[in-house]
């Protein structure tokens, strides 16, 4: 799947199937971005679980051990987003670019 189609489908509320497979398509390209990711916390259970662990390591977020405190919520995220980013996940996206 190209990344327009993921994020199209993901924006129009594809089938299951789709949904999931967009938001994968999402956590694992490289072009795509936090707010991309975002996109995957509209809907419930493993989707928006996907697009939350991808927005943790695209981050540099430590996935927290305790499931309670794991983030799917799309505001809290909006904010998380909006803050400067944490110096491991900048340090982490150069040494790839190297």
């Amino acid at each position: 799947m190209l990344l327009e189609q993921a994020r199209d489908i993901l924006k129009r509320d594809g089938s299951y199937a789709d949904l999931l497979d967009a938001v994968g398509t999402l956590a694992t390209a490289q072009g795509s971005s936090p707010d991309d990711l975002a996109l995957g916390l509209r809907y419930p259970g493993i989707i928006a679980d996907q697009a939350a662990l991808a927005l943790y390591h695209r981050t540099g977020r430590k996935v927290p051990r305790d499931p309670h405190r794991f983030v799917t919520d799309r505001a809290a995220w909006a904010e998380l987003i909006r803050r400067k980013p944490r110096k491991r996940a900048a340090t982490r996206a150069r040494k790839r670019t190297v």
